[in-house]
Parts: C-alpha cells; structure tokens; sequence
C-alpha cells in the first residue's frame, strides 16, 4: 500500500529506496506491531529491531521489489483479459485491419488523382519530372527531386490535404474510419489489476546499507531464498 512515485517522473534510485522503505514501514506497523523504519540506519539501544534484522526482513522483498531491476507502476499491472478475450480482440483487429487496407488503396487512388490534376499546370518535360519526384520514395529521392518538390508544393499532395484537392474524397474516406472504430469497439475491454509478483527464479542479494545509504554497500549480505528456507525450519 506504500506511495510508489516512480512512474511519475522521478525513477531514481533514492525514490525507488523511499518506496522499499515505506512498504516496510507500513508492514512493520501494521503486521509486526512494531516500527522498522529508524533500524534503516543504525541500531537503537532499546529498539528490538537491530540494522541487521532490517535489511534481513527487507531482503524478503527484493525478488519483487529489486531496485536494480526496478517496475514503475504501470510495469507491474497485470492483464486480467482471458484467452477467449485475447483471441476474439485479434478477430476483430483483424476485420478492422481489412476495412484499413480498403482504405489505403482508396487514398492512394484519390492522392494520384489529386497528383494528375495538380500537374496539369505544368507543361512538359518538367511534367514528367515532378512526377517521378513525387512517385519516388522520399528516402530515395534525389536533391535536384527534393528541390522541385519544394518549390512546386502544390505537386506534394498528401492525406493530411487531400481535402483541399478533393473535398468529397476527403468525406469518403472518413467514412472507412467510422466504420472501422464502429468494428474497434466490439472488443472485450481489458481490465488490469495490480500486483506484485516475484519472476520465476529472480533471487537477487540483498546488501546492508552502511547508515542506510544506497550508495554505501557493505560486505554483509543476505539472500530472501536462505531466509525463506530458515524460517520455514522453525
């Protein structure tokens, strides 16, 4: 339940630490009866959490909350779509899909309309050469294409204004995207809960942290899998 601001911007290693910090804090007052946050640090003389217990109890976190392999919020949500969901989603992308394809070869067809009448202006042979500027894929084209292109705009016709060439096209065309968000929104909505889990195998060491400074490693180290295994034997 702790407040993870990571996915807000700040993912830095000490935001990361404040969010392990606070889940152990809320664990300790809630579930042990007893605060664990000032044993981050250092020991306390009366405090029955020594340093060392707290990197302990924290090393059965990091397989789920290993700040070197870090999930921001929005890494940790779980899909809750079935198989059948999944699979009925891809049947309608893939009708949505046809209706686009429909679409695409309409557009192109108005474009090369929209082209032909823009270079009736244009006499011969600077007619064939624009052309061929403008049917040649813009990675390839030539600077003498790319110049004739830019001084001749009215030649350069794309879907973003075709309207201005062909109106009625335009509203044509519009009416492929209705129909294929109309198709989109027959998909099962996919819901998302979120979890944390630890991945298969993924038993990282945890390292106390000299007065509970990331930056200050020490040679001490626990493992969350040894930890499990001794408190099962009690």
């Amino acid at each position: 339940m702790a407040a993870d601001g990571t996915g807000s911007g700040d993912n830095s290693p000490e935001a990361r630490k404040k969010m392990i910090a606070d889940t152990l804090q809320i664990v300790g007052s809630t579930l042990l009866a007893s605060s664990l946050h000032c044993a981050q640090c250092h020991d306390h003389r009366y405090d029955p959490i020594s340093h060392r217990d707290y990197f302990s109890i924290r090393a059965v976190f990091e397989p789920a909350l290993d700040w070197h392999q870090w999930k921001t919020p929005g890494e940790r949500l779980v899909s809750l779509s079935t198989t059948a969901d999944r699979q009925l989603a891809t049947e309608i992308e893939t009708e949505a899909q046809k209706i686009a394809a429909e679409r695409e070869v309409k557009q192109a067809e108005y474009i090369k309309q929209a082209v032909d009448q823009a270079l009736t202006k244009f006499e011969e042979p600077e007619r064939g050469l624009l052309r061929l500027a403008f049917e040649t894929p813009a990675g390839v084209r030539t600077e003498e294409q790319k110049r004739l292109l830019d001084q001749n705009p009215s030649v350069n016709v794309s879907p973003g204004v075709l309207y201005q060439y062909l109106p009625k096209a335009a509203e044509e065309l519009k009416t492929f995207d209705t129909r294929i968000e109309e198709i989109r929104r027959k998909k099962p909505a996919e819901g998302f809960v979120q979890a944390l889990v630890e991945p298969a195998g993924h038993a990282p060491v945890t390292r106390l942290f000299h007065r509970g400074d990331h930056n200050q490693l020490t040679l001490v180290k626990f493992s969350s899998h040894l930890l499990m295994k001794r408190a099962k034997s009690y």
